[in-house]
């Protein structure tokens, strides 16, 4: 039986992703290496900006990363976001399901906490969500204090991510995996794939029936 669900933000309850690349490829046009920084961003959907601020500034453009560097980056990239994840479209099926379950909902996402808090107000989801866990923090560690504040076993929570990195997330805490399906390609690995939220409740229904085991 699923008792509690976490769900990952961008592209699984709002469609922010290409909002949010878009800004990255804005904040980074007319460097160097701009074809390879594309395809890094393209390829690391999953985790938190202020990685991908340290390597594209370190490893790709050889520069000198400090706090001050972060924190013009992260004001630039907020100042660009902000206001467009607050209004773009709900993934499909998205509000329906959580206006209509009765399981405890959370979100774990790789965006800053502070932002996240500031975006769910915005769209007035707040009474949706148990709890909001943002970065800093690992989504694997954040899953396994969900399942100790819900006294939930591993196989009763579920985790519905859109990237590679979401699955590899569940896969240490031990709880099942729903991916979105979006950017990337979650392989053969028997994860069950649905391609927006209105597949969520079947998805749900299967793994409790047994369908699926944590992978």
């Amino acid at each position: 039986m699923i008792r509690v669900v976490a769900l990952d933000f961008d592209g699984v309850v709002v469609e922010s992703v290409g909002l949010k690349l878009e800004a990255f490829k804005r904040l980074f046009s007319g460097h160097p290496r701009s074809p390879e920084i594309w395809r890094y961003l393209e390829e690391q959907n999953g985790i938190d900006r202020f990685t991908k601020f340290r390597f594209i500034w370190t490893q790709m453009l050889g520069r000198r990363y400090d706090s001050e560097v972060e924190a013009r980056l992260d004001s630039e990239f907020s100042g660009m976001v902000l206001e467009a994840v607050a209004r773009c479209p709900f993934v499909a099926g998205a509000e329906a399901f959580l206006r209509g379950t009765t399981l405890p909902l959370y979100v774990v996402s790789a965006m800053p906490l502070r932002e996240l808090r500031l975006i769910v107000e915005r769209r007035e989801l707040a009474d949706f969500f148990r709890g909001l866990y943002g970065s800093p923090g690992r989504k694997a560690d954040q899953l396994r204090e969900i399942l100790a504040v819900e006294k939930a076993a591993a196989s009763e929570m579920a985790f519905v991510g859109d990237s590679v990195g979401d699955r590899k997330a569940a896969a240490e805490a031990g709880v099942h995996f729903v991916g979105r399906r979006n950017a990337e390609d979650f392989g053969e690995c028997g994860t069950p794939v649905i391609p927006d939220l209105r597949g969520l409740s079947q998805a749900l229904a299967a793994l409790a029936a047994g369908a699926e085991r944590p992978s």
